[in-house]
């Protein structure tokens, strides 16, 4: 039995912010979330991931920025093919949910935005000034 990985989504806003952030653990090969959601700066992010005091794997569209400023003292190189969603690795965990009987509608499948998106932002900025 291998230990448990701890495994960061980064989801990239601009070089001072994270849009997303959610904190999962990797097990026995099933993926368990710890944390909810939640935006925050690189900063704050550094400061958690500091007080953790371990190593990290790092994945999501702002992970080269995030491993950028981690390093190789708190993080791990995630090998490519592991760094960003696919819809092959959607579908594994599709499958493995399908297979345990846990079941999810359509109507369930929603994004979860913490933020606007950036160009609803921007008609919004336009719009006020």
């Amino acid at each position: 039995v291998s230990a448990p990985l701890k495994i960061f989504d980064i989801a990239y806003e601009n070089d001072q912010s994270i849009a997303q952030v959610s904190f999962n653990l990797l097990k026995d090969g099933k993926l368990e979330r710890l944390s909810e959601d939640s935006a925050m700066s690189y900063d704050e992010f550094l400061s958690d991931i500091r007080e953790g005091g371990e190593r990290i794997y790092l994945c999501g569209d702002g992970y080269l920025p995030a491993r950028k400023l981690l390093g190789d003292e708190l993080s791990f190189e995630t090998p490519e093919k592991l760094r960003y969603q696919s819809a092959y690795s959607v579908a594994q965990i599709a499958y493995e949910k399908f297979l345990s009987g846990d079941r999810t509608t359509a109507e369930e499948l929603r994004p979860t935005y913490l933020r606007l998106p950036q160009a609803e932002r921007d008609r919004l900025n336009k719009l006020k000034g």
